[in-house]
């Protein structure tokens, strides 16, 4: 199946493929896309290779969430460019970029292509699941994300009013105590889908040394300090709240 995508700089494509029943995206015409339409939209952003942005894309997906053909032809001087990924990874790569073209582009994957495809039937997933619920709570995720970052500019020049807000005042003279949402005593036990947005939350919100880097074999790459954690559960359980009214 091939994807009609409106862009600003002309019609666009995006291949997808059925890979053991669960629906796949073109890496390649998705970053080309957003590409393509950041020159229309945002012509002042720095330009990219669009090698490079897919390697850059390539490294931050999970093992499970992208797959490259074996046995390419000789001619491909690229195998990326052959890649797919999947639901998932594609929610990783357009969440990444906040450029106005990947915001649109966001926008048609949520609002278009995902309930055309489930309503039509033409994508069975793999796992027992709602996928309007799935749908719903994605558009819910990336409308909090929106709304908080307009919040967040209308205070920006209320420092003190901000940091008393996230709660990054450190009292203590020892080591700054950094967690992993896996590990933290307040997420610990939460469902993996809401654990990991909740981690996202803590990406969005974190600056400085507010997060590292930590060794990991899965997605949770990253701890924060508690107050992150926390001001990020804030935020799941209020859009929850909100959801539900």
């Amino acid at each position: 199946m091939v994807l009609s995508y409106n862009s600003e700089a002309g019609q666009a494509t995006v291949r997808t493929q059925q890979i053991n029943g669960e629906l796949y995206f073109s890496l390649f015409d998705v970053t080309l896309a957003i590409s393509q339409e950041n020159r229309v939209l945002a012509p002042e952003l720095p330009s990219k290779r669009l090698i490079g942005l897919l390697k850059a894309h390539a490294t931050h997906l999970m093992q499970d969430e992208i797959y490259t053909p074996l046995n390419l032809p000789d001619n491909i001087d690229e195998p990326h460019r052959e890649s797919y990924v999947t639901r998932a990874g594609l929610f990783r790569v357009i969440l990444q970029d906040k450029s106005p073209a990947c915001r649109k582009f966001q926008k048609w994957v949520l609002d278009d292509v995902l309930p055309s495809i489930t309503e039509t039937g033409q994508y069975q997933a793999p796992t027992k699941s709602d996928d309007s619920d799935i749908v719903a709570l994605t558009k819910l995720f990336l409308k909090g994300m929106q709304d908080r970052e307009k919040v967040e500019a209308e205070i920006k020049s209320d420092v003190s009013g901000l940091k008393n807000r996230v709660g990054c005042i450190e009292n203590t003279n020892s080591s700054l105590v950094y967690y992993s949402v896996k590990n933290y005593p307040e997420t610990m036990n939460l469902p993996d889908n809401v654990m990991y947005e909740i981690f996202s939350w803590c990406i969005q919100i974190s600056s400085g040394d507010d997060s590292i880097k930590i060794p990991s074999d899965d997605k949770y790459d990253k701890a924060f300090k508690s107050c992150i954690i926390d001001e990020a559960l804030k935020i799941w359980q209020d859009n929850k709240i909100k959801a539900v009214k």
